[in-house]
């Protein structure tokens, strides 16, 4: 499925990289300004980001105009996202500008990118409205988005106390591995839900020890409406588990040990245009390869819309899934054991 990290990288792509036909020139005598928003506002956060750009067009290899800070940003950008309870205006959120200084390379320009934010705790219950102005305020670009609402986790779920048991006893000797379900309830204005799980570890090589993560996508499942509360139940299989760690781990001569430390499930809802625009950027499996132009900002193109995050963080394997992931005949070669005191007798505990 599309990742919300395809679709931004799908709408700049699309925007900002300009073919050119030899039958015509295309660049044309006087520059057409276009600008390029994409803002996901998300309940469960307090810092929002939008990101605004604008297209370049201009003679020779598009490619190098995108490598290039000046051709993207805009000098001075002034906006508000506004909170509208209904049609009363209830807050004003000025936009600041920060510069991101990590940014990966690739086909734009890094490692410096200049972003938009602003700090809030949101209301589920109210309308944000983007406004936008440049150019002295000669240009106005705005858009607006309802927010996708909180959702609520079972109980079974959610409880940091019940280890996940995603092998029993016997997993290893006959492959009998039990599923494990993750369970929840949509929210109002949720269009998909994807699910993850983030296995987190540590890794202990002669340097030192790292944190790191393997995510898995789950599952998506799509509300028969955006009115909320669809009980919907994401079933996993244990062995699947053991599979995935295998196929994303190698057993390294370097690493001396690795130690499981969490797993932690991860339900992000997205709002109706943000899962219009995942769609209709998707690859495409028929002989139609070209789809339409999608966007919700006014006075310039890309999307402001919303998303909701919900997380439970902290569960831990229990023992005999512990012991699977030490010992059974998927991973038994990657390194894992126990430093938990609770598994000391156990011949897969290292201090």
């Amino acid at each position: 499925m599309f990742t919300l990290k395809q679709s931004i990288i799908a709408l700049f792509a699309g925007v900002f990289l300009t073919s050119c036909s030899t039958d015509f020139d295309v660049i044309t005598p006087e520059y057409e300004d276009h600008t390029v928003v994409f803002g996901l506002l998300d309940l469960s956060e307090t810092t929002h980001f939008v990101k605004i750009n604008k297209t370049f067009l201009g003679p020779g290899n598009a490619n190098i105009y995108a490598s290039i800070r000046d051709s993207s940003e805009y000098d001075v950008v002034l906006g508000t996202v506004d909170a509208y309870n209904g049609s009363a205006l209830v807050a004003s959120y000025p936009l600041m500008d920060t510069l991101i200084t990590s940014k990966d390379s690739g086909l734009f320009y890094y490692p410096e990118q200049t972003v938009y934010y602003f700090n809030a705790t949101l209301n589920q219950n109210y309308t944000y409205r983007l406004n936008v102005q440049l150019f002295d305020g000669s240009k106005e670009v705005s858009a607006e988005t309802e927010l996708v609402k909180d959702f609520t986790f079972y109980a079974t779920t959610q409880s940091v106390f019940l280890p996940y048991t995603l092998a029993n006893a016997s997993s290893s000797v006959d492959g009998i591995y039990p599923d494990y379900s993750v369970k929840f309830s949509t929210g109002q204005n949720g269009r998909r839900y994807d699910t993850w799980l983030h296995f987190r570890y540590d890794e202990y090589t002669a340097s030192g020890v790292e944190r790191k993560t393997v995510t898995w996508k789950i599952d998506t499942y799509l509300p028969i409406t955006t009115s909320g509360g669809e009980d919907v139940t994401i079933t996993f299989n244990g062995k699947t588990f053991y599979q995935l760690i295998a196929n994303r781990l190698d057993p390294d001569p370097s690493v001396i040990k690795r130690v499981a430390r969490s797993m932690d499930i991860e339900v992000v809802g997205a709002g109706d245009d943000l899962y219009t625009f995942m769609q209709i950027n998707e690859p495409s499996s028929g002989l139609i390869q070209e789809k339409p132009a999608f966007t919700n900002v006014a006075n310039g193109i890309g999307l402001f819309s919303s998303r909701y995050t919900k997380r439970v963080i902290g569960k831990v394997l229990g023992k005999d899934s512990q012991k699977e992931l030490c010992t059974g005949p998927l991973t038994y070669d990657l390194q894992f054991c126990s430093d938990s005191t609770v598994w000391a007798a156990e011949s897969w505990y290292c201090p």
